[in-house]
């Protein structure tokens, strides 16, 4: 089995992470920027770190979108090549298949049923004991309100990928009207759905500016603190 470094999360904690990460997520749900979050912390402690943008909701606010200053940070950044890489369609390079057998630690950002296809393309090349396969969930979203409604995308995302959702992300925000009270409310609902599966929630992602309002005592498990890198173009001209 690869080793499995630790990342440390909100209040010192620590967050482990499998050599290989994967995160599913329907839109809204905030995979994308999780997705670089791990990513940047794994770089950020020396870990040599790849990111798979297998996201084909939008490809506006796709992780790869961020490529170039990615890559300024060290984190390599796979993408269909040339004029595939902004297209929603799915097409992954043969470079992939290097990072599955062993090296970086990998982050995939799986979008859509077409992303979670191409997992499944792949699964076989996962290697036992070396991955983790997420389920990323805003409960304050159309299609993920209900117990039912995440223990039915978890089965959709394993059915599709062939890879069985080793755990869940409780994700729940309102976007920058969000409380720490909302994220609880959604935390309990994922926990719920979690148990009904059988796996554990991973951790809890929460927006880095709400830190200063959490106590230890408000989630069993880890905070990953969130800062947003897909910001859109309006946000990114007034900065």
């Amino acid at each position: 089995m690869d080793s499995s470094p630790t990342i440390e999360v909100a209040f010192g904690r620590e967050l482990e992470v499998r050599r290989v990460t994967v995160l599913f997520g329907a839109f809204g749900s905030g995979k994308s920027e999780i997705a670089l979050n791990l990513a940047n912390r794994l770089r950020e402690q020396g870990q040599d770190t790849a990111l798979v943008d297998a996201d084909y909701y939008k490809p506006l606010f796709r992780s790869g979108s961020l490529r170039i200053p990615l890559e300024k940070r060290g984190i390599r950044v796979i993408l269909p090549p040339g004029e595939l890489a902004g297209a929603d369609m799915a097409a992954l390079p043969a470079e992939i298949y290097g990072v599955l057998e062993g090296g970086p630690k990998v982050v995939f950002d799986v979008g859509g049923e077409t992303g979670a296809r191409v997992l499944g393309a792949l699964a076989g090349r996962f290697r036992p004991g070396a991955h983790d396969a997420l389920l990323v969930v805003n409960t304050r979203r159309p299609d993920a309100g209900t117990v039912e409604a995440v223990v039915a995308a978890a089965q959709r995302a394993q059915a599709v990928s062939r890879l069985p959702v080793s755990g869940l992300v409780s994700n729940t925000n309102l976007g920058p009207v969000s409380t720490i009270d909302v994220a609880r409310e959604g935390y309990a609902l994922v926990a719920e759905a979690a148990g009904r599966l059988g796996v554990p929630v991973k951790f809890v992602a929460l927006d880095e500016r709400l830190l200063d309002k959490l106590s230890p005592e408000d989630f069993p498990v880890p905070v990953l603190p969130v800062r947003r890198f897909l910001l859109p173009p309006w946000e990114q001209e007034e900065e």
